[in-house]
């Protein structure tokens, strides 16, 4: 993952002022656990603080469950996006992290949880990042198809952002074969898409291999044969980092 202040562009300090610069991270420790919930904070600007650089992924969404011969595509990854926003001294901001997504056991997932900054002062929206897009699971999907990963409808607010991808399958008729979900990691995070595949023939109702790669990573969808019902992996949760500078 790349670090916000190269991301960000900051170097030295303002004019003639030294400054030394400070990193938050807001995230819920569970990040890959199940319905981890999420994290909000109140951050209160230093005396000296000018400025703050956000930088922010959504949340995961859920791949889908399975039974009888299904498959399908994992879950999405968060949006990311970034933005400087000015601050006074003692004015606070709201910092909420995305939490994880639970497992679903349905042939769609569940969507993503958005990660976002808010002005207390004025309620202001500051920036978000959307969550990702749920995984889905059909019956007989193909032979020996690809169907590809594609930029999901997501947001952010931000002065740059990016959409994350929707997760892909390589599927086949006979399921447990031959079939693979595809879960998406989010942007500027490393993973690219994360293969997992379950022959679930004995309806344990054992999640799918693997955990989502965090932030923002794409739970697995479930590949189920001959019966037995099968959970889909939860969406890993968000993260949120503030940059900021004050007077050495």
């Amino acid at each position: 993952m790349a670090g916000l202040r190269s991301l960000l562009q900051i170097v030295g300090g303002e004019g003639d002022v030294e400054l030394n610069f400070e990193t938050l991270n807001v995230f819920n420790v569970n990040k890959v656990s199940a319905l981890s919930g999420g994290t909000c904070c109140l951050w209160t600007a230093p005396t000296g603080a000018t400025w703050v650089g956000i930088e922010l992924w959504g949340g995961g969404g859920a791949g889908g469950g399975a039974c009888c011969c299904m498959q399908g595509n994992g879950g999405g990854a968060g949006s990311y996006a970034r933005k400087f926003i000015t601050v006074t001294p003692g004015e606070q901001l709201r910092i909420c992290s995305a939490g994880s997504t639970g497992c679903c056991i349905a042939c769609c997932g569940q969507p993503g949880y958005p990660s976002y900054v808010v002005r207390v002062s004025n309620g202001a929206n500051e920036i978000c990042a959307s969550g990702g897009a749920p995984g889905t699971t059909g019956c007989f999907v193909g032979s020996g198809c690809w169907n590809c990963s594609n930029c999901q409808v997501g947001s952010f607010v931000g002065n740059f952002g990016i959409c994350g991808t929707q997760g892909a399958v390589r599927s086949n008729p006979n399921c447990y074969s031959g079939a693979w979900s595809y879960a998406s990691s989010a942007p500027f995070t490393p993973g690219g898409l994360r293969g997992s595949r379950m022959w679930c023939m004995t309806g344990d109702g054992v999640t799918m291999n693997g955990a989502a790669p965090w932030p923002g990573g794409g739970g697995g969808s479930a590949v189920a044969h001959n019966g037995g019902q099968c959970w889909g992996g939860p969406g890993a949760g968000g993260l949120v980092t503030i940059f900021y500078g004050v007077p050495a």
